[in-house]
């Protein structure tokens, strides 16, 4: 039972894929910032076209670990297509001059 990193991205307005596919579903959030972070963010699991996105779950910044489970559907159970997270900033988010950066762990029991 352990966590390990999928990846890191900086936020913006563009769903970023990490690069490292998952098959588990507890997910911990690290976030850092530069100036103080508003506004939400997304994460959403994304299965063979990187268009279509599922499970999109939303957060906000804190400096609390954030623990969220994001559930395979089940129409991709035992399914051979890839899958992966990806993060963007919530549209209305007003971007000033702050650099919002989340870390993206998984749970393997």
């Amino acid at each position: 039972m352990a966590w390990s990193e999928l990846g890191s991205v900086k936020l913006s307005y563009k769903w970023q894929l990490l690069s490292i596919q998952t098959i588990g579903e507890t997910v911990r959030l690290r976030q850092t910032w530069v100036n103080r972070a508003r506004g939400k963010a997304f994460i959403a699991q994304v299965y063979g076209d990187p268009h279509e996105f599922y499970g999109i779950r939303a957060f906000y910044p804190t400096t609390d670990l954030k623990i969220l489970e994001l559930p395979i559907p089940k129409d991709f159970l035992g399914s051979p297509i890839s899958r992966y997270l990806a993060l963007k900033l919530y549209s209305r988010t007003k971007v000033v001059d702050f650099d919002w950066q989340v870390s993206v762990d998984i749970f393997h029991a």
